[in-house]
């Protein structure tokens, strides 16, 4: 008998070597998934293409059924793997089912485009079945790094980056402090809030653009910014991780 299965695409902001990866899963009704990793270059812009096809156990009969599981592991895959690799997916759509009435359905977009290669490793989709499996794939921290990370521009992605961090650590001095456990070579910069106390640069250009600078010039702060966003991406991840151990 034929395995019953629902096809997505996801699009990303960056290119894909070719890769094709089989994810055994056997949990919540998907046996496993079967993935493949390529470059779409019929659309007007190239962009990194990933197909997800997931396989249900044979006892999932009902379409609406079978939509609804399918529907919300995409979306705790690409949250995972995207907090992994911290490669955005931008748009993802249903494109085939071994159910009737399949439909084309696209679940969200935004803009941009960037020409990068990202290569997936074995190991990254297996961390992703590790998490659908021990229910951190589900955390709201991975959905909401994903739409920061889905940003293209970087004071945005800073910003709700920073926004994120904050929300864990509920302080600025607790954001600080947290770095600065990391990685004490962190520049110390002399707080913009007039207290007489030291920032991380993170805490410093946040508050240059948060909080009204007579002497603040905005693009030089955007520039700075999109110069350290990734690094403030991996203080996000580790901060993430130390809330979900």
């Amino acid at each position: 008998m034929e395995d019953n299965y629902i096809t997505y695409e996801a699009y990303s902001d960056c290119f894909f070597r070719d890769k094709k990866y089989t994810l055994q899963l056997d949990h919540e009704n998907i046996k496993r998934i079967e993935v493949e990793a390529t470059t779409d270059d019929k659309s007007q812009y190239k962009r990194g293409k990933l197909t997800l096809k997931f396989i249900l156990f044979d006892s999932i009969k009902d379409r609406s059924l079978a939509k609804k599981i399918c529907q919300r592991k995409v979306v705790e895959f690409l949250n995972s793997l995207t907090y992994i690799t911290g490669r955005s997916f931008y748009k993802y759509e249903e494109v085939d089912s071994s159910y009737a009435l399949h439909v084309n359905i696209n679940y969200s977009e935004i803009g941009g485009i960037m020409e990068v290669f990202s290569n997936f490793s074995d190991e990254n989709f297996e961390k992703v079945g590790r998490k659908i499996k021990n229910g951190k794939a589900k955390s709201y921290l991975y959905k909401l790094y994903r739409a920061a990370m889905n940003n293209n521009d970087s004071f945005t992605k800073f910003m709700l980056l920073y926004g994120l961090f904050y929300h864990m650590f509920r302080t600025q001095n607790e954001v600080d402090r947290f770095i600065w456990g990391i990685d004490d070579t962190e520049v110390e910069m002399d707080s913009t809030r007039g207290n007489g106390t030291k920032e991380t640069i993170y805490t410093y250009l946040r508050n240059q653009v948060g909080h009204t600078q007579v002497d603040s010039n905005f693009d030089e702060v955007v520039v700075k910014m999109s110069n350290c966003v990734q690094k403030l991406s991996y203080y996000v991840k580790k901060a993430i991780k130390s809330r979900l151990v």
